[in-house]
């Protein structure tokens, strides 16, 4: 074991960059950026004079190895908003762009049948036992975003929210769907009428919105094909198809409904209870085609599904001291 090489490096960095302008008051301009940079590299050779440098007959051989891989993954997020109070009356909008983009990078190479361990490179191995593979991919998501939130006297509450994302994971007819949201709240505890001194919060709340879900390798789209000698042709390496096109996949959507109510009684029972009904639509998944088409499940939309419930949440603050607190918690669908 001491003769051989197993050597390791890897470097991990993350980065995250703000800018905030306050072009006006209430007015500002704010971007930031992330990254999350990752390499390793791996070096491993199994000396000639190791049990594991030994080839099928027991003669020295030498096996060496190289592993190389990277990773990066960067968004970044530029917006504008602007935020006014006037009177009773306060709102807030903003509008922003965002990017993303994930990448992925392997090289490796392997090959055995060295003239002594001085010499470790695998340029120098045995020429028929020289191997090496490499990969790429790259998935891209682009958004524009808005939002919109008014209340008033601190009792009413609306917001709505649009989307428009485009992913790489789907053909040039499918990359973009449009995602949205409205919500309102109402704040019965602060109505002149609401005399219930034992009830210190009541309010009621509801909501309805899409989003949607791209979750597909960007191969899938375009289809990936399988290069081997084994399918050579001419005495040149040829390729056939291992998974079909699916240029008719699209975006997968769920409808969000909810309506609740959040409440405390005397300062000592927190609750919320809340129905809501969400319904899948164009689900993806995927489904078994003709052998004639691809040996592989195809991922496609196939349906859709949907499922409603209620939820109920309590809280109980049974003791709280300087030194000591007790709460009890109960959860129920």
């Amino acid at each position: 074991r001491e003769y051989n090489q197993n050597n390791q490096r890897s470097v991990k960095t993350t980065m995250n960059a703000d800018l905030d302008w306050e072009i006006l008051k209430g007015l500002k301009l704010s971007s930031t950026f992330e990254i999350d940079y990752q390499h390793s590299h791996e070096d491993v050779y199994d000396s000639r004079k190791t049990l594991d440098g030994l080839g099928d007959n027991l003669q020295p051989r030498g096996y060496s190895s190289k592993y190389e891989s990277g990773f990066t993954n960067w968004t970044n997020v530029d917006k504008i908003s602007y935020e006014n109070t006037f009177g009773r009356h306060k709102m807030m909008l903003y509008a922003g762009l965002e990017l993303h983009e994930v990448l992925r990078k392997s090289t490796s190479a392997s090959g055995s049948g060295f003239m002594n361990d001085n010499i470790r490179e695998i340029s120098f191995a045995d020429e028929s036992t020289r191997k090496g593979t490499s990969s790429y991919s790259m998935s891209r998501t682009m958004s524009y975003f808005t939002r919109a939130q008014y209340s008033f006297d601190s009792r009413y509450y609306l917001s709505a929210n649009f989307r428009r994302d485009g992913s790489s994971a789907f053909s040039i007819y499918q990359q973009w769907n449009n995602f949205w949201s409205v919500g309102a709240s109402w704040n019965i505890h602060k109505e002149p009428f609401f005399h219930a001194d034992w009830v210190k919060m009541l309010k009621l709340k509801g909501s309805y919105g899409i989003v949607g879900n791209s979750r597909v390798d960007n191969s899938y789209r375009a289809g990936t094909y399988t290069y081997s000698s084994s399918y050579s042709y001419g005495a040149s390496a040829g390729a056939v198809l291992s998974t079909v096109p699916t240029e008719g996949l699209t975006w997968e959507t769920v409808s969000r409904s909810n309506a609740g109510l959040t409440f405390n009684l005397g300062g000592i029972l927190d609750g919320e209870i809340e129905y809501y009904y969400n319904k899948t639509r164009d689900m993806i998944s995927k489904i078994y085609v003709s052998r004639m088409i691809s040996d592989d499940r195809l991922y496609a939309n196939v349906g859709s599904m949907q499922n409603t419930g209620i939820e109920l949440n309590l809280t109980s603050h049974n003791i709280k001291t300087a030194d000591f607190s007790w709460s009890t918690t109960l959860n129920a669908t």
